[in-house]
């Protein structure tokens, strides 16, 4: 599982890896990963993300193409949520963030300001974040990178997904990696997807296979 989080840790950012073995030689710190330290010893990792770079591309695409559009953006780093932040910031966009470590009210206060707030454009939420709240102004929705469950997935998806919504449209929008973790990851969301389908309303592919055992996902991690 730690080489698991470290190659999604790549695939977002890889200051994310570095921050991780930071955080756990750092004596004052309960946080950070033996793995990612380890594997990171004398090691230099990139500043940059090709990742953060293409979604401030596209935020700044949507929002310029209305003055109505906003986007919720999630991601399950708290860091790379702090690292958008900084993004948007030097880019002058409005926007507010939620994670766990955010108290109840001022994660109320952050809803409604995205919610009613014409200058703040963007959400940015773990998924702590995807749980009860209403974002009924979003016209976009980002998952940065993905959950491994289907019902976190459907979670994220429902907060814009809403009778509610002030907008005729939302739009839906998932980054990966091809050949990467996240394409796997993208690969098993299907997966549990069509077998939530099976049991729910009795569809299925009969021309195809349900492979969610431990040995195919070994056999993908030996090949990376």
């Amino acid at each position: 599982m730690s080489r698991i989080t470290a190659l999604r840790m790549l695939c977002d950012h890889p200051q994310l890896l570095r921050k991780s073995a930071e955080d756990f030689d750092d004596p004052d710190s309960p946080m950070g990963s033996q793995y990612a330290a380890t594997v990171l010893k004398g090691a230099s990792v990139p500043t940059a993300s090709n990742k953060l770079d293409a979604l401030m591309e596209q935020v700044k695409e949507i929002l310029t193409e209305s003055d109505d559009h906003k986007v919720v953006i999630f991601s399950g780093f708290k860091a790379m949520l702090a690292m958008m932040s900084y993004e948007l910031k030097e880019r002058k966009v409005g926007h507010t963030l939620i994670s766990g470590d955010v108290v109840s009210k001022l994660r109320d206060e952050r809803i409604v300001k995205f919610n009613t707030d014409d200058r703040c454009r963007v959400f940015l939420s773990s998924d702590a974040g995807a749980y009860g709240v209403n974002l009924n102004a979003g016209s976009h929705l980002i998952s940065y990178d993905l959950p491994w469950s289907a019902g976190g997935y459907a979670q994220r998806m429902a907060r814009i997904d809403r009778i509610s919504s002030l907008h005729d449209n939302i739009y839906i929008n998932s980054m990966f990696g091809r050949d990467t973790i996240e394409a796997r990851q993208l690969e098993m969301l299907r997966q549990k997807q069509l077998i939530g389908a099976a049991f729910l309303d009795g569809q299925y592919d009969p021309k195809g296979t349900l492979n969610l055992d431990l040995s195919s996902l070994r056999e993908f991690l030996v090949g990376t």
